[in-house]
């Protein structure tokens, strides 16, 4: 799943992830923070307010018993009023207070009903001792003191007995509170931490699966190409963040590496095909040079046998193929040069025996001049024939000369034919 998004999409969730954290540690911190100020504001709203309210209720009630014995105290009349006067501000501040009571200790309503109820007669009581004090009616105002007395201590100690309770509540409500606000702050702080802590697992979990650990694969696929091992997988290509395209990066690199060996094995093997081929040419060079060499031997030896006058000179040997032509061009006009020649020599030989016969024949023409004068006419036709036979060895004589120059000519033909040859293979 992280393969699919990009690198600056996962840093951004991982500062999300962690953003949200701190936003729930923030949003936790003031819920708590919100609730103790409510919580404390209505501890000093109700409770707090409430114990100043008994306090002065108290104090009052007290003031109510003080200020009818004043007016007893007193003989003067105005002073009496006055104190008087101070009886009933007091129980009507008292009542102000016992209301501010009932309204802020609605928990307490009970005991604060306790207290309305047993003031309210004190109120009364009160009330009319303060004017017979007025009037000066002290034994009568004195006569209710007594009974008014215990009542009004009692109800002190109820006030006080409340007041000391809701202190106590304000002083519970107070450390709960302290404990609450210890509480919050460990959880908050105990709370960013793991966050924290888990943000950070979070992170370094995300960047090892999506970002390090496969950009250290491919890293590694990177040394084992640049090592040479061209048969390893790249993997990752599948991926659509920046890895994904550094692996198909990567891929051409290889696709690319292995190309270049593909080249490089192919140059390697023209070169040794390049090499065997100038080897095998260079053998075939060399073989044709032997060839060349052993006939151009062949043919000095048939021209050695020529000049010599040995006209049973042939090249019998077998030569390269591409000379078999002129060797049997060489030996025809050697066999037609010899048929030539033995033809002269036949010619020659039978001139020979012409001419001895000539000569018998004169002489035997000078012995029997005067004995055959008869045979001067065969002895003409027979001069004739022998001239025919000098006409015809003559002939035969140019005839041989016409083969020897043929020969010649052919000869010539084959050394110009072996000097090409020679110069084709050099």
């Amino acid at each position: 799943m992280l393969s699919q998004f990009r690198i600056a999409t996962k840093v951004a969730m991982i500062a999300v992830a962690i953003s949200l954290i701190g936003i729930a540690a923030s949003l936790y911190a003031a819920q708590v923070i919100r609730s103790s100020d409510a919580q404390y504001s209505a501890m000093m709203e109700n409770l707090d307010k409430s114990t100043l309210a008994l306090a002065r209720l108290n104090r009052m009630t007290n003031q109510i018993g003080y200020g009818i014995y004043r007016a007893i105290a007193t003989d003067e009349a105005e002073a009496a009023a006055a104190a008087a006067g101070t009886v009933t501000d007091a129980i009507e501040k008292s009542k102000g207070y016992i209301d501010e009571v009932t309204a802020r200790l609605t928990d307490r309503k009970a005991e604060v009903d306790l207290i309305r109820t047993d003031f309210l007669a004190i109120a009364e009581t009160s009330a009319k001792a303060a004017g017979l004090a007025s009037r000066n009616q002290n034994d009568a105002a004195m006569s209710l003191m007594k009974t008014l007395d215990p009542r009004i201590v009692v109800l002190s100690k109820e006030i006080t007995s409340l007041n000391n309770e809701t202190i106590e509540r304000v002083g519970a409500q107070s450390a709960a509170l302290t404990a609450a606000s210890h509480t919050a702050i460990y959880l908050l702080v105990g709370g960013t931490v793991l966050g924290a802590l888990l943000g950070l697992g979070a992170a370094l979990w995300v960047s090892a699966k999506g970002i390090t650990g496969p950009l250290n694969v491919l890293r590694d696929r990177m040394i084992a190409l640049a090592g040479g091992r061209l048969d390893i997988e790249i993997t990752g290509q599948d991926r659509a963040d920046e890895v994904g395209e550094m692996a198909k990066a990567v891929q051409i690199f290889k696709d690319a590496a292995r190309q270049n060996k593909r080249l490089e094995e192919e140059a390697a093997a023209a070169q040794r095909a390049q090499a065997q081929q100038r080897e095998s040419q260079s053998a075939i060079d060399s073989a044709k040079a032997e060839d060349l060499k052993a006939f151009v031997h062949m043919v000095e030896e048939g021209f050695d046998g020529l000049t010599a006058g040995d006209l049973t000179t042939r090249m019998d040997k077998t030569v390269a193929p591409e000379f078999e032509p002129i060797r049997t061009k060489f030996n025809t006009s050697i066999s037609q040069l010899e048929t030539t020649i033995g033809s002269v020599v036949a010619a020659v030989g039978t001139m020979r025996v012409g001419l001895n016969e000539i000569t018998v024949a004169a002489g035997d023409l000078s012995q029997r001049t005067e004995q055959q004068a008869s045979s001067l006419e065969e002895t003409v036709a027979a001069l004739s024939e022998v001239t025919r036979g000098v006409g015809q060895t003559a002939q035969s004589a140019d005839d041989a000369r016409a083969a020897a120059f043929l020969a010649q000519k052919e000869a010539e033909k084959g050394g110009n034919v072996v000097t090409r040859a020679v110069a084709a293979m050099s």
